[in-house]
């Protein structure tokens, strides 16, 4: 098998290019990993990538590199997770060496900070985006709609913790879980 053939280099590469335009976080990656893992590759289904999200939004850690050891190791195992993890890394390692050693020079400069307000918009974009795609396919059904709907009001009214309504979430989940599988085996009882 060539190296450009391998599942391992895919990892690599594919994370390396969606890291170095992936300025404001794991989020932002979302859109640029379906169209890599999902749409040209098809290495993951839409299921894996909302699976990684979700998941990945309940871990501690760095969501980029979370996702990429997620991704990496659904498609190629513990050297496809060590692959796709360096590629994702690297990119910000060496961004942040330059900006490093220059920064005191770009400091106040007028066209660094339009620069970086246009990243930012940018930015924004791209994780609204991200939320819309992800939203068509998770409102499948009630129970996620009243979640979704109850926990963005939480967050936005309250001063509940995220953590609290993840956790709360995943167990209202299981509760709906067992009550539909309950559900299930009376009404094949019945028939």
């Amino acid at each position: 098998m060539k190296l450009a053939d391998s599942k391992h280099w895919i990892l690599f590469k594919s994370f390396f290019k969606i890291a170095i335009v992936s300025v404001g976080g794991g989020l932002v990656m979302i859109p640029l990993i379906e169209d890599a893992f999902v749409k040209k590759y098809r290495l993951i289904s839409h299921e894996d990538l909302i699976d990684c999200v979700a998941l990945n939004q309940s871990m501690p850690g760095v969501i980029a590199t979370n996702m990429a050891s997620f991704i990496g190791m659904k498609v190629g195992g513990i050297w496809g997770a060590l692959a796709a993890s360096f590629g994702v890394v690297l990119p910000p390692f060496l961004v942040i060496t330059i900006i490093a050693m220059i920064f005191g020079q770009l400091e106040g400069v007028a066209e660094v900070d339009q620069i970086f307000a246009g990243v930012r918009a940018a930015v924004a974009a791209l994780i609204l985006v991200s939320a819309l795609k992800l939203a068509k396919k998770i409102f499948i059904g009630k129970f996620a709609q009243i979640m979704a709907i109850s926990s963005f009001l939480l967050l936005v009214f309250t001063k509940i913790d995220a953590i609290i309504i993840i956790l709360a979430g995943g167990v209202l989940g299981i509760i709906s879980a067992l009550i539909n599988s309950k559900k299930a085996q009376k009404n094949k009882e019945l028939a």
